[in-house]
């Protein structure tokens, strides 16, 4: 294996070969272009509006940080899944992520070395992204650790969809209103696609849902209303969190995190996540067949010790001194 990178997490997940590149950058720096793994405003850059270099994404993405961030088109460079480009010296895959509408991983390649940095990631997939995650192999594997601790292990997903379904249906039946509050971009899609398919209610979103939501269409067919005034009872409401909206009903969440929270004012907290869980991140490590893994985000500590101990996985959390490899 050629050794003729380093990398750290600092500004984002940063790559050095002799040239330049950020993943998921908190800023962009001039001249050294960004792979954007997915429009969640913790992965895009804070000075997206004016970008100091370009800004390599998947379409989907591409669209929301043009229609959504307002990110100029020009400093965007859009790559489908499977498509590899040559950025600097280095070989750059997007692979498809099943965390959110567009979500990637990204391959990059120098020589015979191959490192897979996942982004935020889901090998179950979900009824409104592309697919599970399609892990290539890879001889250095940087993964999210969001859910990196045995306590999350999530129940069979299409059994929460099936109750989620199940709980909308009577509380219309009841006459009332079912809301959730979820991410307008990915659980909120996932909701619509789910509601459009099991039942024939109308389902109204407020502004920051349909913003997000047309940057996915046509990819998703999803019907859905803008949100104006609500006079028929036989209808679902998807709003985000900061939405603002005052809305009468009963209010449902659906996270992972409703495995251990339920916040007050909610009348159901499902645990339906766009990410993987504890064994759906040691899937992903073992289909990634690496030697090496770097963890980033929530409980790196956590899975590092486990693929250490129960793996004997070479295994650290990436922090801001250079890996070299």
């Amino acid at each position: 294996m050629t050794t003729s990178m380093k990398l750290r997490w600092n500004n984002g997940i940063e790559v050095s070969d002799g040239s330049s590149l950020i993943m998921d950058p908190k800023r962009t720096l001039q001249g050294v272009p960004a792979l954007i793994t997915h429009a969640h405003s913790d992965h895009v850059p804070r000075d997206v509006r004016k970008p100091k270099s370009e800004l390599i994404t998947t379409p989907i993405t591409g669209n929301a940080l043009k229609s959504v961030f307002r990110a100029p088109e020009e400093l965007l460079t859009i790559s489908s899944f499977g498509k590899e480009l040559e950025v600097g010296n280095l070989r750059v895959t997007p692979f498809i992520a099943g965390h959110v509408p567009g979500s990637a991983m990204f391959l990059l390649e120098k020589g015979d070395l191959r490192v897979l940095y996942t982004g935020d990631v889901n090998p179950r997939g979900g009824l409104a992204v592309e697919g599970p995650a399609d892990v290539p192999e890879a001889d250095v594997l940087i993964i999210e650790s969001t859910y990196g601790n045995p306590k999350f292990r999530f129940p069979d997903q299409d059994l929460v969809r099936a109750k989620i379904v199940e709980w909308v249906l009577s509380v219309v039946s009841e006459g009332s209103i079912p809301v959730f509050s979820v991410y307008p971009l990915g659980k909120a899609q996932e909701v619509i696609a789910l509601l459009n398919k099991t039942t024939n209610l109308r389902v109204l979103v407020t502004e920051d849902v349909a913003r997000m939501s047309a940057a996915c269409q046509p990819a998703f067919k999803l019907k859905y209303e803008k949100l104006q005034e609500v006079q028929d009872p036989k209808v679902a409401v998807i709003k985000g969190p900061c939405s603002g909206v005052p809305l009468e009903g009963k209010l449902a969440i659906a996270t992972g995190w409703a495995l251990i929270l339920k916040p007050k004012r909610v009348h159901r907290a499902f645990p339906l996540s766009s990410h993987a869980d504890f064994d759906g991140l040691l899937e992903i490590v073992k289909r990634s067949r690496a030697k090496e893994v770097y963890t980033v985000f929530g409980f790196s500590y956590d899975f590092t010790s486990y693929l250490k101990m129960k793996l004997s996985v070479k295994a650290a959390p990436l922090g801001r001194n250079w890996v070299y490899l």
